[in-house]
């Protein structure tokens, strides 16, 4: 039976955010403020919170470490809220890794690109379809615009899968750090409305351009209550 639903009505809502910036501004500490958060970590990178307590980690190695931590988290009792990718930048190096490797070529061929576009396609769209909150973080890199010819700051991905993933995202913002000349300190911001050369989406429209780095405060914002 076909069974229609008011908008505000559509169930538990969990935020769908993708982190992207340059290397070292501080992604995956951003990622760490989520409530009860899983780090699936491609990187290796968890320095720099590894002084946060009680948060767990899976090591993805391979696509099948990813796809077995995707079934955990869909049909397993767990006790987390969040599921953090970092970074999807990176796991699309393994899956280019592994497709190249299977049919033993030394660089991707047409086909192979339509393979791993196609696997990393599916794997991200279902991790953001999790019921929990979703967050990917990726590296920042510089696209020129086939219109206009400017060049704009979007997520590392290879092809058009920057475009895509940023459509699949409820929130894309761009992590940065700026300086404070005269005080001589640094202070992170959290872009999350689009600029000229930014790209940035917020969804929800209760974002201002610039956000605390903070996913904890994103989220009592957005939902207009405390996040136990």
């Amino acid at each position: 039976m076909l069974k229609i639903l008011k908008v505000n009505e559509e169930g538990t809502q969990y935020l769908k955010i993708l982190i992207y910036g340059m290397t070292g501004v501080g992604k995956t500490y951003m990622s760490a403020t989520s409530p009860d958060p899983i780090f699936f970590d491609a990187e290796g990178g968890l320095l720099s919170i590894r002084d946060k307590k009680n948060i767990d980690c899976i090591r993805i190695k391979s696509f099948e470490d990813l796809s077995n931590g995707y079934e955990f988290l869909k049909n397993e009792k767990h006790k987390y809220k969040t599921v953090v990718l970092d970074s999807i930048t990176e796991i699309h190096q393994v899956c280019y890794e592994e497709v190249v490797n299977r049919f033993k070529h030394e660089i991707a061929e047409d086909r192979d690109w339509l393979r791993i576009q196609t696997k990393m396609r599916h794997l991200l769209r279902a991790f953001r379809n999790l019921d929990m909150h979703v967050v990917f973080t990726a590296l920042a890199e510089d696209v020129k615009d086939g219109t206009s010819g400017v060049l704009i700051k979007k997520p590392e991905l290879y092809g058009a899968m920057a475009n895509e993933i940023c459509a699949y995202m409820d929130i894309v913002g761009y992590l940065f750090v700026k300086e404070d000349t005269e005080k001589k300190t640094l202070s992170r911001y959290f872009m999350t409305q689009p600029m000229e050369r930014f790209y940035a989406k917020d969804r929800w429209g209760k974002l201002e351009r610039y956000e605390e780095p903070d996913i904890e405060k994103i989220l009592q914002k957005i939902f207009k209550k405390e996040v136990k």
